[in-house]
């Protein structure tokens, strides 16, 4: 994972992600942005998936459009956000998206059969 603030624009950075060994985005480049509140770290960043320019969905997470469902984002179910997470635990919960199993993700997955994984994986 690499990223850079953005030199005139404190409250914006963007990060690059490799794809993990192993999964279907194995060796894989992708692009996210994003824009810090002026209440960072009280509030999380507001995270924008790029790559494939918001035309892709690559991920049950990563939507078309660029949205990045996470709960610590505030645009999922679970666990909220804390003052205590920082830009780095926003990407590597990103990466852990890009698992070897990304249909796992999806919400219900443990109500449906295993051959959607392989399936799903398979046009990854």
């Amino acid at each position: 994972i690499f990223h850079n603030w953005d030199d005139g624009k404190l409250h914006k950075a963007a990060a690059l992600i490799i794809g993990p060994e192993g999964t279907p985005y194995e060796s894989g480049f992708y692009l996210v942005s994003f824009v810090f509140p002026n209440d960072y770290p009280l509030r999380p960043p507001q995270a924008t998936f790029c790559t494939g320019d918001g035309t892709v969905r690559f991920n049950p997470n990563l939507y078309v459009g660029g949205q990045v469902c996470l709960s610590i984002l505030g645009t999922w179910k679970g666990p909220a956000w804390t003052a205590t997470y920082t830009l780095r635990t926003v990407l590597l919960s990103i990466q852990t998206l890009l698992n070897e199993h990304p249909i796992r993700n999806e919400p219900g997955y443990e109500n449906s059969e295993g051959k959607r994984d392989e399936d799903y994986s398979r046009i990854m």
